[in-house]
């Protein structure tokens, strides 16, 4: 973890994938997006729309904006 706040404190900025958290990408890929969401270290939120598997799987989850405590990048 130390290593991304090092990253993010020297003005990376984090995307998190629609996809991530929810399991889309295996659990190991989970755990670790919760842990860096936890850690306030996103910015903007992306998605892998694609194709018709993902477009279902986005009509099936709802991101909510408490998901991303800090305030906008600027």
């Amino acid at each position: 973890m130390e290593e991304y706040i090092g990253l993010n404190e020297a003005g990376c900025l984090f995307q998190r994938n629609a996809g991530s958290l929810e399991g889309l990408y295996g659990q190991a890929v989970s755990v670790r997006c919760e842990a860096l969401m936890k850690a306030g270290l996103y910015h903007l939120v992306g998605t892998d729309l694609h194709n018709e598997r993902y477009a279902m799987f986005f009509d099936s989850i709802h991101l909510r904006a408490e998901e991303f405590p800090r305030e906008a990048a600027t």
